[in-house]
């Protein structure tokens, strides 16, 4: 297999948490939409634990991909990670503008790309690439998760 498949999963994780910085309510929507509607508003805490609890799932895909080099557990970890947004973007279905249709269309997209890739082989990106992209993704989910309501 070619030596840039196995970026192609550091680069959805990475356009995920780009995507996240500017459309920091997207985890929410998507996480919303896992939940069942008897359980909305209920732990209004909840929301804000559950947006980290999923962006650290990518994190440790990063750390175990690029860092200390285990790739099964990058593969479980991002297997994860891109499940939960795939099947979230996928029962999304009120959208509020078109924009946001768009945005989690691309989630959907780049959750997709990310589980394919995880297929080949995981990481064997330099170490300072993946901090960075452990930094980008941590941050994006700690912005998500302070602006975070039901």
């Amino acid at each position: 297999m070619p030596r840039w498949k196995s970026y192609v999963p550091a680069v959805c994780v990475g356009l995920q948490a780009l995507i996240n910085v500017p459309f920091y309510g997207i985890p929410a929507v998507l996480l919303l939409a896992v939940l069942p509607g008897s359980q909305v508003g209920r732990f209004p805490p909840l929301l804000p634990v559950m947006i980290l609890g999923y962006f650290s799932l990518g994190v440790l895909h990063r750390y175990y991909s690029g860092i200390s080099s285990h790739p099964g557990r990058a593969k479980l970890f991002g297997c994860a990670y891109f499940s939960i947004g795939l099947i979230s973007s996928l029962r999304t279905g009120d959208y509020d503008t078109p924009l946001l249709f768009v945005v989690v269309g691309l989630w959907a997209l780049l959750s997709l790309a990310g589980m394919v890739g995880l297929r080949g082989r995981v990481g064997e990106l330099n170490r300072l690439v993946s901090i960075a992209l452990m930094f980008m993704t941590a941050l994006s989910g700690v912005i998500s998760a302070l602006t975070a309501e039901w």
